[in-house]
């Protein structure tokens, strides 16, 4: 079974959609991977500039931009997944926070701060659109790469299978952590 039929809610949309989201998750996914590879932010960026290069023609309409839009959503629900899995680790920001600043710079903790409320799918996030201009979607890339290093055995795609594993849960279940779901502590 592919993974995009493996995926809740996806089996409705048509597949030329369900293709670009896996084209975007795929490319996410990879960036992650090569931050951690590289311990640079700059594999977050190049993905993101390659993702939303698109979204010019998107400016003079009232649609909102696709590249920049599914890689937000993209993120942000990888993101909660693994916030709801870390939900009884009170410390995860901060670590994450530390290791985006030993790994990546302080410059690049201090943009990360903004967003990390992520894991907690807090609706603040768009506040700092914004003020993080390109660097927003890239803070989310960092974010994940550094919770992927620390909690999930650093494998580039433990934050799209927990999502993937939330979406398939029923509604009610989606705030309790999955019982098999790997978080280590370095």
């Amino acid at each position: 079974m592919k993974r995009s039929e493996q995926q809740s809610g996806q089996e409705d949309l048509p597949p030329e959609m369900v293709e670009i989201l896996e084209f975007v998750a795929g490319d996410l996914e990879g960036a992650v991977r090569q931050t951690l590879a590289d311990r640079s932010h700059e594999p977050a960026r190049v993905t993101i500039t390659a993702l939303t290069r698109m979204d010019d023609e998107f400016s003079a309409t009232d649609e909102p931009p696709p590249g920049w839009t599914l890689s937000f959503l993209t993120l942000a629900r990888w993101l909660r997944a693994v916030g709801t899995t870390l939900a009884e680790r009170p410390e995860r920001d901060d670590e994450v926070l530390a290791w985006i600043e030993t790994n990546l710079g302080r410059r690049y903790r201090a943009r990360s701060r903004y967003t990390i409320g992520a894991f907690r799918g807090s609706e603040e996030l768009a506040t700092y659109i914004d003020a993080l201009g390109e660097d927003f979607l890239p803070t989310l890339v960092w974010i994940a790469a550094a919770a992927v290093e620390l909690y999930g055995d650093g494998d580039p795609g433990w934050a799209r299978r927990l999502a993937e594993a939330a979406d398939a849960q029923p509604t009610a279940a989606r705030d309790t952590r999955s019982a098999n779901a790997p978080v280590t502590s370095r």
